[in-house]
């Protein structure tokens, strides 16, 4: 099935959303029934089928998704892998040039996680230097940080659901 490359479509079958995510369907299941969840399900991605409960995720949602299945690879727990995941796809803050879900117009978008409840999300150059990216989050005395390259997340989910990939200036 050909996709549209819209962030708030909802139109991904949970298969593709969690082929995009490299995750599993039990995994995807638990995730969304879990309280709180680890998964943001809005109404509209919600269908009822008979009595039966099927998802149409958007785009945002399979980021989400991708990006909380990263962090659980390093320990962190989905629920709160899952708000940090929501700093990139539901959050705009204060940044004018991105609207949620999208990476940065320029260089490299980057999810800095101080601790299990802390994280930050960087607009990094190529040139940053893996030093300075910890001053740039929330905790800068923190001895250890995860450090997730949102534009390679965002490149998988797209190829994996067939849609383009958008270049960026400064990523190299």
């Amino acid at each position: 099935m050909a996709y549209l490359d819209d962030l708030n479509l909802p139109q991904f079958p949970s298969d593709a959303a969690c082929e995009a995510a490299q995750i599993n369907l039990p995994t995807l299941k638990n995730w969304i029934s879990r309280k709180p969840p680890a998964v943001f399900v809005a109404d509209d991605e919600r269908v009822q089928v008979g009595e039966r409960t099927s998802f149409r995720f958007t785009l945002r949602r399979v980021l989400q998704i991708a990006v909380v299945a990263e962090l659980v690879r390093f320990r962190i727990g989905p629920s709160d892998a899952a708000w940090m995941a929501a700093e990139f796809t539901d959050s705009q803050k204060d940044f004018e040039d991105r609207r949620p879900g999208e990476l940065f117009k320029k260089d490299f978008t980057v999810l800095v996680v101080s601790s299990s409840q802390l994280s930050s999300l960087v607009n990094a150059s190529a040139q940053t230097s893996w030093r300075l990216l910890p001053k740039l989050s929330l905790n800068p005395s923190s001895s250890s940080n995860i450090i997730v390259n949102l534009n390679h997340i965002d490149m998988r989910v797209r190829v994996s659901l067939g849609l383009p990939i958008w270049a960026r200036e400064g990523v190299i």
